[in-house]
């Protein structure tokens, strides 16, 4: 289970139960602070977020013990003294590092400024398909493109120019400006499926001024499970 904090209209985390745990006993998070996790419809007071706790009786600490023989004649690991309430070690006995990476999402101020200088980009992009039909194709080619209702084609360079950039470089160019860049809930890399969703979620009516809310993410973030963070 991982836990999202917010506060001061700023969202911190994901935390796992037990960051949770260390975070109350240190006093740098309070009990009712407001948090969500996932399949929760809304914010609520962190201790109605956590999950109950369950009291575990007393068991004896076990004693060493010599390899356990396999069926075939093979010896087994061999079971050492160990604390009976500490997490299970992975099969692979390899040492994996925290599951997900702390992070800051981006603010309000750095997602307008986005929206600005990606919808000058989308523009120019435009203006620069139309010099290049022009010269490689001649004027027909062009007088085809201008024919094109402005909705239509602008949906086609609105929807090229975010799927190519956040596709492949999880960044717009008014994310790499402003220093922000594209990730899943969980901080990782997201899906091509994810990033068409992001963009064809953008046609919503006012679905531009979604992320001005409480939360600081647009509906094209929350329907396709992806999140805009601070990159520097």
């Amino acid at each position: 289970m991982n836990i999202l904090i917010s506060r001061n209209n700023e969202q911190f985390g994901p935390y796992s139960v037990d960051e949770i745990e260390q975070h109350l006993q240190s006093g740098a998070i309070a009990n009712d602070e407001l948090a969500w996790r996932e399949g929760l419809a809304e914010w609520m007071p962190l201790h109605t977020v956590l999950p109950p706790k369950v009291e575990t009786p007393q068991a004896p600490v076990p004693k060493p013990q010599t390899p356990i023989a396999t069926e075939s004649g093979v010896a087994a690991a061999t079971a050492f003294q160990h604390n009976p309430y500490s997490p299970p070690q992975s099969v692979t006995g390899q040492n994996v590092a925290d599951e997900y990476e702390t992070f800051e999402f981006a603010g309000k101020g750095q997602r307008l400024l986005n929206y600005f200088i990606d919808y000058l980009a989308v523009i120019g992009c435009g203006f620069l398909l139309g010099i290049f039909i022009a010269i490689a194709f001649g004027d027909e080619a062009f007088a085809v493109m201008e024919s094109i209702p402005e909705f239509v084609l602008g949906f086609i360079i609105f929807s090229i120019y975010y799927i190519v950039t956040e596709g492949i470089w999880n960044r717009s160019l008014g994310k790499l400006i402003t220093g922000t860049k594209v990730v899943q809930e969980d901080g990782g890399r997201p899906t091509f499926a994810q990033i068409i969703g992001r963009t064809l979620c953008r046609f919503i009516p006012f679905e531009a001024l979604s992320f001005l809310g409480e939360e600081g993410s647009g509906w094209h973030d929350s329907m396709s499970s992806t999140r805009v963070i601070k990159t520097r």
